[in-house]
């Protein structure tokens, strides 16, 4: 005949449910975008009010030095910027 076999039973162990990193993941990629949003717009914001305020001549420079230099500058004192060629200067730099 067949052996018997006798099998020890170990207690049942619950395991605390686990985390669904995916959705943990998801939650912090949303708030990121959410800060990133809220971030540029602030920042938006700040520009527009400086722009809003300045004189003609202010503005004049800051569209200036703002096109001419790729976004890289932005200044409001055109007797500085009335002169200079940011593309240029840009240039020299890379």
């Amino acid at each position: 005949m067949f052996p018997v076999v006798m099998i020890e039973l170990l207690p049942l162990v619950i395991m605390p449910p686990t985390k669904d990193w995916s959705k943990i993941e998801k939650q912090l990629i949303a708030e990121e975008e959410e800060d990133r949003k809220k971030s540029k717009q602030s920042v938006d914001d700040f520009f527009k009010q400086i722009y809003a305020n300045a004189t003609d001549e202010q503005k004049r420079a800051m569209v200036k030095s703002f096109q001419t230099s790729n976004g890289t500058v932005l200044s409001t004192n055109w007797d500085e910027v009335q002169g200079r060629d940011f593309a240029t200067e840009q240039d020299k730099k890379n």
